[in-house]
């Protein structure tokens, strides 16, 4: 699609030890698993279980999260599809985005809600860049998770 210089550099240190959560599709879209983090797939396609040290199914978000609490693993990113990116919204205390600032053709359907539509989000960082710019957005109204 594109590359941008520092994007991905910047999605590894930010998620490096931590877990990725993800729907099939965005997992199935991977080069491969990504070494130095726990990889869990939201799916009610695939059974639900352990598939490798660093591969775990579930079959829905709050599973997701309590599988990785389960694990001892603190940092946990919600990386798509953007139905899961949207339902995960109110339970996240941050969202790093990568914002091109060029008109590009949407592929995913369900892209994820911009900015102006994430109620008690605020930015709180931004790094420009010809192009794009990095930005970090802050919770200020962390949903509880339930259970």
């Amino acid at each position: 699609l594109w590359k941008l210089p520092g994007d991905l550099p910047r999605f590894k240190e930010i998620t490096a030890g931590g877990a990725l959560i993800m729907g099939r599709h965005t997992y199935d879209s991977l080069p491969g698993r990504l070494p130095g983090r726990h990889h869990i797939v939201v799916s009610t396609k695939w059974d639900n279980g352990q598939y490798h040290d660093d591969m775990t199914v579930v079959g829905s978000l709050e599973e997701a999260f309590a599988t990785a609490d389960s694990m001892g693993i603190e940092r946990q990113y919600v990386i798509g599809g953007g139905d899961l990116i949207n339902e995960a919204l109110p339970y996240c205390s941050c969202v790093y985005r990568t914002a091109v600032l060029h008109t590009l053709p949407i592929l995913d359907p369900t892209f994820v809600k911009l900015p102006e539509e994430w109620p008690g989000f605020v930015r709180t960082q931004f790094e420009d860049h010809p192009g794009y710019t990095f930005e970090v957005y802050t919770n200020l109204v962390v949903k509880p998770l339930k259970g």
